[in-house]
């Protein structure tokens, strides 16, 4: 584990509920779940380095002293109740999905009986952070006044979708109009995001208009709850995928954002887009699900990372990288699963050979459809197919 640092360290956080249930298809209820998720930085206010961190989670009734009413709940590789793997920390953020149970085998469900809780934090070794986060209104849809005793998987965070929801984005729009047309569009994509309630009961869809779009995407908690339901769909409203591009660099071309496309503890269909110039152009993890149709990878470092128990299919998408530094186009790492579907072409196309691994899987992560004669067309990879830790490749 990386050595923590010797510092106080401070957090940004959000948090709010998840149903660890497929996004696909009807399953029994499971135990429900906080996503939280913040951001780690150290007492001159940087990000804490990168790398992976043992987290500690506690929940009192009081901003200081009162009483311990849940936790804690270990991040730290053990195994059991109430234990989790070492948590990822990315420029200081981190996501992680507390419950359903403590190492007590307290269930999360029954710690919010009352109005006042507050999480504490810990970090390996450190003292707790200080100061202790309130946690408001969201947990509370875990539960009813009416029933404030009874479980339920199905009341979850915040408003949810009345019906199937249209959103438009256009360079010429406004942040501040509420996007149901193209013509009161919202000018970024991010704004639009923000308008989506996190409970998707119902198709969703952001209509992206031609032009550049120079800004980084979090997409946190948008979860589908119906198997009935599209989810949130992010679409090219263009003839082509190169019309409308996310760009991670400014108009000189020096670099600005990191990640394209966040996805945590999401559900998310891209299409007829383009991704160019991020250090990764998507990063799915946390039990996300990621379907990219028509789409196009352009000089990112890392094409796609899907981590965390998380989900993608990929299908008539080009990669492609021209001779810069570039690593891997498509990595699928900590048991997730990736699968390329040949309605249409998959390529690695035009790599160079600096680009130095095609499609990676690692840490018990699954790869389906990369080989054998099905469609991926790999040019000029070092490394066409690379697995490592358990990962397979078919």
């Amino acid at each position: 584990m990386k050595k923590l640092i010797p510092y106080s360290v401070f957090i940004i956080c959000s948090a709010f509920l998840l149903a660890a249930t497929s996004f696909r298809v009807k399953a029994q209820p499971a135990p429900p779940l906080i996503n939280y998720q913040g951001k780690l930085v150290s007492s001159n206010g940087l990000p804490v380095s990168t790398g992976d961190y043992e987290l500690r989670f506690r929940l009192w009734d009081a901003a200081t002293g009162g009483n311990l009413i849940w936790g804690p709940q270990v991040f730290n590789g053990q195994s059991g109740p109430g234990f989790g793997p070492l948590v990822p920390v990315v420029q200081g953020w981190f996501n992680v999905m507390l419950g359903p149970s403590d190492t007590n085998g307290a269930p999360i469900v029954n710690a919010f009986l009352s109005a006042n809780r507050f999480f504490e934090i810990q970090v390996g070794t450190n003292l707790p952070i200080t100061p202790r986060q309130q946690i408001l209104s969201a947990p509370y849809a875990l539960r009813t006044e009416s029933a404030s005793r009874a479980d339920t998987a199905t009341a979850l965070l915040g408003a949810a979708t009345t019906g199937p929801m249209d959103i438009y984005v256009s360079t010429n729009g406004l942040d501040t109009n509420n996007g149901f047309s193209a013509n009161t569009a919202k000018r970024t994509i991010r704004a639009a995001v923000d308008a989506v309630p996190n409970r998707i009961m119902h198709s969703v869809t952001l209509y992206i208009y031609p032009g550049v779009y120079r800004e980084a995407v979090r997409i946190m908690g948008k979860a589908t709850f119906s198997a009935d339901s599209a989810g949130l769909r992010l679409v090219g409203q263009a003839a082509t995928r190169d019309e409308v591009i996310i760009n991670g660099a400014d108009e000189s071309g020096a670099p600005v954002f990191s990640t394209g496309v966040t996805l945590l503890g999401s559900q998310l269909r891209i299409e007829n887009i383009t991704l160019s110039s991020f250090s990764t152009g998507i990063n799915a993890s946390d039990r996300s699900n990621l379907d990219l149709l028509n789409c196009r990878l352009l000089n990112c470092g890392s094409g796609i990372g899907v981590g965390r128990f998380s989900y993608a299919t990929i299908e008539n998408t080009v990669f492609e990288c021209s001779p810069i530094q570039c690593y891997a186009a498509v990595w699928a790492d900590s048991g997730s699963l990736i699968s390329f579907i040949y309605r249409g072409q998959v390529e690695l196309k035009n790599f160079v050979i600096n680009y130095r691994e095609g499609i990676k899987a690692t840490s018990g992560a699954t790869v389906t459809g990369a080989k054998g004669t099905s469609g991926v067309t790999q040019q000029n990879v070092l490394s066409p197919f690379i697995e490592e830790s358990g990962g397979r490749i078919y």
